[in-house]
């Protein structure tokens, strides 16, 4: 018979050489390659198995069989053809302005890009309509990736975000500035009556420039042409006798090419031995409702202008969990030493929590101020407030230890679901020798996990310079 992987027969015959062969090798089946069962074959590209050689028809044995689409592949089998799932050709990675492992598993826009990553199964196998977000209104800029500024008359500041609308902007129209009325400086401020000038917008704190002022007459009259060169100047007395800042001197008329003036001074008589104080609470509630006459500052009020503050980042601020109501709209929060924290009508719905309360509190005042209270304001008790130091910049523009006393106090936070034991962290008296510009509450921080606060209170007293008469 013949031999495995052979196909024919062998018979006898009587004429040399006795026998008629027809054994001859077996092709290789199909599924498989090479030159015949007997030389070897081996299973076709995409097919597993083996062929081997048997001495029954049809003389080989063979298990090459088609193989089945590979993970993230689809169709009937690889011989057939199998096909990349949509978002895979050997793993596409996330494409520009997009963020994500890869695109099988979900690629989102970057921060400030609007629009969604979707895999497809031609190439590039991922459809991207990630793109930059315009500035928002009361803003300028190309985008908001290459960044945006307040318009001119606004203050504050545009951040790029990763969800709708991929901006947080917290650019608001600056109130009026002192001297002077109106609903914005955007939408128009004029001067008080009794002052004259001009308020203008413009794009640099603090967004405005103001001319109002109220110069008033202290005195008129005429000098003459060549007396009073030598010996005892001209005394001219002021009529406003007190509480004076400026002096300016103006000449209205000169004789021919003169109009020459030699000297000019402002001069006082009369001391007081104590400074003038005077009283006033400011409510720091949000960058967007600051106490009049101050802004929020875009990071350290020390070095910007004079009555501005800042507790973080003024995009980490909002009022997105006011819902019906803030608690303290209707309950006064907590009454320490004599001084209530009543907040139900000012600033009523306008006050505001940051989630960026791990920040110094930093005041910048345009007087001199030695504070007697400051009253930082929890969310709710799950957010208790504590600070390490109230302190106070001296002349040298070294902080220093203000003497104040802190302490925690149980009241209502501003959360419409708090209870009346929320952590407020307050101070007590400055000590009087504790007299600045400069303030700020160093360490504040909430001790949970989550950093939010609400603002803050402070009962301050102005330090004036001594009342003087001008002459």
């Amino acid at each position: 018979s013949c031999n495995a992987g052979y196909s024919g027969a062998v018979a006898a015959i009587t004429t040399s050489p006795f026998y008629s062969s027809t054994c001859s090798a077996v092709t290789c089946p199909g599924n498989s390659r090479g030159a015949s069962v007997v030389a070897g074959c081996s299973c076709n590209a995409g097919y597993s198995g083996a062929v081997s050689a048997v001495t029954s028809s049809p003389f080989y044995t063979s298990t090459c069989s088609n193989v089945a689409c590979p993970a993230n592949s689809a169709g009937a089998n690889v011989p057939l053809g199998c096909s990349c799932n949509a978002g895979y050709s050997s793993i596409v990675a996330c494409p520009a302005n997009s963020v994500g492992a890869n695109v099988p598993t979900g690629c989102s826009c970057t921060t400030g890009y609007s629009g969604s990553v979707s895999a497809i199964t031609t190439s590039p196998f991922y459809s991207s309509t990630c793109f930059a977000v315009a500035c928002p209104v009361n803003s300028r800029g190309s985008s908001v990736v290459a960044g945006c500024s307040c318009n001119a008359g606004y203050s504050g500041a545009v951040a790029a975000i990763t969800t709708s609308p991929f901006y947080s902007s917290t650019c608001f129209a600056v109130a009026c500035p002192g001297n002077s009325r109106g609903a914005s400086v955007v939408a128009g401020c004029s001067c008080n009556a009794g002052y004259s000038g001009a308020v203008s917008a413009v794009t640099r704190s603090p967004f405005y420039t103001s001319t109002c002022s109220n110069w008033q007459t202290g005195a008129t009259g005429s000098l003459v042409k060549c007396q009073n060169i030598q010996g005892s100047p001209v005394k001219i007395t002021n009529a406003h006798a007190s509480n004076v800042r400026y002096v300016k001197f103006t000449t209205t008329s000169y004789f021919s090419a003169g109009g020459g003036l030699n000297y000019f001074a402002a001069c006082t008589t009369g001391t007081s031995d104590q400074a003038s104080n005077t009283a006033s609470t400011l409510k720091f509630v949000a960058p967007d409702a600051n106490p009049p006459g101050w802004r929020y500052a875009s990071s350290n009020p020390s070095s910007e202008s004079c009555n501005s503050w800042w507790w973080g980042p003024s995009g980490n601020w909002n009022r997105n969990e006011r819902g019906g109501g803030w608690k303290l709209q209707s309950v006064v929060g907590i009454t320490v030493d004599g001084t209530s924290l009543d907040w139900r009508t000012n600033p009523g719905s306008s006050a505001s929590q940051t989630y960026a309360a791990d920040n110094d509190i930093i005041l910048h005042f345009c007087d001199a101020v030695t504070i007697q209270q400051l009253i930082a304001v929890p969310w709710h008790q799950g957010h208790p407030l504590q600070a390490t130091q109230l302190q106070y910049r001296d002349s040298s523009g070294t902080w220093q230890n203000s003497g104040a006393t802190g302490a925690k106090a149980s009241g209502y936070g501003l959360w419409s679901g708090t209870s009346s034991t929320a952590q407020y962290w307050t101070y007590g008296a400055a000590s009087s020798t504790a007299v600045s510009k400069h303030w700020r509450v160093q360490g504040m921080k909430d001790t949970s996990v989550h950093s939010r606060g609400c603002g803050l209170q402070v009962p301050q007293w102005l330090a004036h310079q001594i009342q003087q008469v001008i002459q």
